[in-house]
């Protein structure tokens, strides 16, 4: 089943902490809120609400705070970084609770030329099982997933750039029946 729409939006700040004088490292610190913009009733043909994992939206709002570094290499231009982020998700109208995640990454940026970059990264994802609208646990929801991902960005002039980027999943423990597919992604950024 599919769906397609707006989803739910999320608001959130960043802080860095200033650079020590001559510092190769930067450190911050986010904290966001999920709101529940998307729709979260969608029905099939009979009537009944859909599975809460086709929905548009969770129908909850969820605080996520996190802290990320980046090390500035021996190499110019290019970077190695890390980050960490928990995601305390609330529970919708129906009381379905999706399982808290937490989300940890590291990865490396080596600058290609003047206006593109490489990136490799592993990305993880440790998540809860989901509660129920009937307060059990959901035995295909949950456990811990791993990619590999590789993104390239290339900047198309002063304003907009672009980014392609592969995510292949290669460890993964999860539970119950769930498979982890291969995601790719193309985005056209704008600097405003």
């Amino acid at each position: 089943d599919s769906a397609h729409g707006l989803g739910d939006a999320s608001l959130g700040l960043t802080y860095q902490l200033q650079p020590s004088e001559g510092s190769k490292m930067l450190t911050a610190f986010s904290a966001d809120i999920k709101l529940p913009t998307g729709s979260n009733n969608a029905k099939d043909s009979t009537g009944a609400i859909k599975d809460q994992h086709i929905q548009l939206g969770t129908g909850s709002k969820d605080i996520v705070l996190g802290a990320s570094v980046t090390f500035e290499t021996n190499t110019p231009g290019d970077l190695a970084f890390a980050g960490f982020k928990g995601r305390r998700n609330g529970s919708n109208d129906r009381k379905y609770h999706y399982g808290d995640v937490y989300f940890y990454n590291i990865g490396y940026l080596h600058k290609l030329d003047n206006a593109s970059a490489g990136v490799v990264e592993f990305n993880g994802r440790i998540a809860d099982k989901d509660t129920m609208e009937d307060g059990t646990k959901d035995g295909n929801t949950g456990g811990l997933v791993g990619y590999l991902s590789l993104t390239y960005r290339r900047s198309l002039g002063s304003s907009f750039g672009i980014i392609a980027a592969i995510q292949q999943p290669v460890l993964t423990k999860l539970y119950g029946y769930q498979k982890e597919r291969t995601n790719y992604n193309l985005s056209v950024t704008r600097v405003f």
